[in-house]
C-alpha cells in the first residue's frame, strides 16, 4: 500500500551507499506502520533498532538529502496525476520542542532560555483543492540564549542577517525550483510573518505568483506622493465599495472546530512604499500588487470576527477571481494539520536521540510519513470517488481489510466485494479498526482517528503476511 513508497525512496536515495539508500527505504515503511510508537517498539528486532540509530547517526545522512530523495521519488508523479496544473506552495513554521529530552540539553534555545528545541520551516505543496503532494524544502535552527531579547536591535540589520529571511528564501527557492515549469500555475501561500517587503520585490516569473496575510499597515506609493494623511494599506482598501458577499469554511485552529464564516469582500490595486528604508533596502522598487479584505459579519458569540488583508501579485479585477483568493487562502490550514500530525501523530518531540545530526534527520524522516499519511486521507475527502487502487492499495489488501470488518465490525457490508472500493469508502474502513464509531452520520474520520486504524491495520497485514509464510513452510 503507500508504506512501500519506500522503495521509492531508496530507488532515488543519493547517501552515497546503497546500502544506506536501502536503510532508508525499509526504515520509512517500518516507522509508517507505527509512527506514534518510540523507535524501539516501532522496530522489532533488536539488530534493526540499532541499526536506525546508527543510520541516523551517520554522516553521509542528513535531512537535505532524505528530502532530496522524497522530492525525486514524489514530485513528477503528483505533478502527472493532477487534474489541472496548478499547485499551492504552503509555507509555514512550528516549534519543537524537546526539553527534557536526551538530546534537549545538546539543542539550542527556542524563546527562553530553559526551553531547548528547534523551529522547523517548511515548505509543502499541495494541488489546489488542498490534498498534500510533498515536502519541498525544510529548514531548522535554534537560538542562541544571547541572543534572545535582542529583536529591537537586530531591526535595521540588513534581512539576509535576520530569521525572517527564510520566507524570502523558501520563496526564492520555489522561483529556482519551478522557473521553467511555464505549464503550471503556482502560488506561494503564507501567513502574516511573511508580510516582508523583500519577497514582494523578487523577480518571478509570470506563472508564479504570492498570497501572503498582511501584518503590516503598510505605507502606499499614493501617500508619498499626496502626504502622511493619506490612507495606507489597511484604509484604502477598507474604503473600497463592498463587491459581494460570501461563505467560506474556516477551522479554529485551537480545538480544530469547522464553522462557516459570513465574508464581505473588498478588493483593489496598490503600489507599495517604504517610509524609512534601511540601507540595503534603498534600491528595491515599489511593487505593485493587489489587496483582498474578508470581513467577518454576524460572526458567533464569543468568537472573534475574521479579519483578513490579503496581498496577492495576481489579478484581482472580479469578484470571482477575489473569492477564489479567499478560498486559496483558508488551505493555508493544510500545513497546521501537518504540523499537528507530526507532534502528536508522529510525537516527533518525544523522540529519545541524544544527538542533533540523529534528531535532525529523524526529523526529516517522520515528516515525510506524516505528510503521506494526510495524503491518504485528504484524497478521500477531495476526490471520493476514485477508486481505492489510485492511492496504490492492492487487491489483497483492500480484500483483507472488508473480510475483516465484515467478520469483526459490521456483518452487512458487501463482501467479498465485485470490483475496487472507492478511497473514500476505504479510509472510512480503515478509520473504524481506529474506533470510528459514527460511520453513518459522519462522512469522514479525523486524522488521529485515521492513523489508529492505519497502525491496527498495517498489524492485521503483516499478521496475515506471517501467517502465509508459515503455511508455506508446512
Amino acid at each position: 500500500m503507500v508504506a512501500p513508497i519506500g522503495t521509492g525512496l531508496a530507488k532515488h536515495a543519493k547517501l552515497g551507499d546503497k546500502r544506506l539508500n536501502t536503510r532508508l527505504g525499509s526504515l520509512y515503511e517500518d516507522l509508517f506502520s507505527s509512527m506514534n510508537d518510540p523507535i524501539p517498539q516501532a522496530i522489532s528486532k533488536r539488530g534493526d533498532v540499532k541499526a536506525t540509530y546508527r543510520f541516523f547517526q551517520n554522516e553521509k545522512v542528513s535531512p537535505e538529502l532524505i528530502l532530496q530523495a522524497h522530492v525525486s521519488a514524489e514530485l513528477d508523479t503528483s505533478l502527472n496525476s493532477l487534474q489541472e496544473a496548478e499547485i499551492l506552495a504552503i509555507q509555514d513554521t512550528t516549534e519543537l520542542d524537546f526539553t527534557g529530552t536526551k538530546g534537549g540539553k545538546a539543542l539550542d534555545c527556542l524563546n527562553y532560555p530553559h526551553r531547548k528545541g528547534l523551529f522547523l520551516h517548511t515548505t509543502l505543496l499541495s494541488d489546489k483543492e488542498g490534498v498534500p503532494l510533498c515536502l519541498l524544502q525544510q529548514h531548522s535552527w535554534g537560538r542562541k540564549p544571547e541572543a534572545l531579547g535582542t529583536a529591537k536591535e537586530r531591526k535595521y540589520e540588513p534581512i539576509e542577517q535576520k530569521e525572517s529571511y527564510r520566507w524570502v528564501e523558501g520563496f526564492q527557492h520555489l522561483i529556482d525550483r519551478f522557473r521553467n515549469d511555464t505549464h503550471l500555475k503556482v502560488q506561494y501561500v503564507a501567513d502574516r510573518e511573511a508580510d516582508i517587503y523583500e519577497l514582494f520585490c523578487l523577480n518571478r516569473p509570470s506563472h508564479i505568483d504570492f498570497l501572503v496575510r498582511s501584518q503590516y499597515n503598510r505605507r502606499l506609493k499614493a501617500c508619498a506622493e499626496t502626504g502622511r494623511k493619506a490612507p495606507k494599506l489597511w484604509e484604502a482598501v477598507a474604503a473600497e465599495p463592498l463587491a459581494g458577499v460570501d461563505q467560506v469554511e474556516v477551522t479554529n485552529p485551537k480545538n480544530f472546530k469547522k464553522r462557516q464564516a459570513k465574508l464581505e469582500i473588498r478588493y483593489r490595486q496598490v503600489s507599495l512604499s517604504l517610509s524609512r528604508p534601511r540601507p540595503d533596502q534603498r534600491k528595491l522598487p515599489e511593487p505593485t500588487l493587489w489587496v483582498v479584505e474578508a470581513k467577518e459579519v454576524d460572526a458567533p458569540k464569543g468568537i472573534k470576527p475574521i479579519l483578513w488583508r490579503l496581498l496577492t501579485s495576481r489579478p484581482m479585477e472580479t469578484l470571482a477571481q477575489a473569492l477564489a483568493c479567499v478560498k486559496t487562502y483558508t488551505l493555508r490550514w493544510v500545513i497546521e494539520r501537518f504540523h499537528y500530525v507530526l507532534k502528536s501523530g508522529a510525537r516527533i518531540e518525544k523522540l529519545q536521540l541524544e544527538k542533533p545530526h540523529r534528531l535532525k534527520n529523524a526529523i526529516a524522516l517522520y515528516g515525510l510519513i506524516a505528510l503521506n499519511m494526510m495524503k491518504i486521507n485528504y484524497f478521500a475527502r477531495k476526490y471520493p470517488e476514485e477508486s481505492v487502487e489510485k492511492i496504490g492499495i492492492s487487491k489483497a489488501e483492500y480484500t483483507l481489510l472488508f473480510c475483516y470488518i465484515q467478520q469483526q465490525k459490521e456483518p452487512q457490508i458487501q463482501y467479498p466485494l465485485k470490483e475496487p472500493p472507492s478511497v473514500s469508502d476505504f479510509v472510512r474502513r480503515v478509520a473504524q479498526m481506529g474506533g470510528f464509531m459514527n460511520y453513518k452520520y459522519q462522512k469522514y474520520p479525523g486524522m488521529k482517528t485515521f492513523w489508529r486504524g492505519m497502525k491496527r491495520f498495517h498489524i492485521l497485514l503483516q499478521d496475515f503476511q506471517l501467517f502465509q509464510e508459515l503455511m508455506g513452510n508446512q
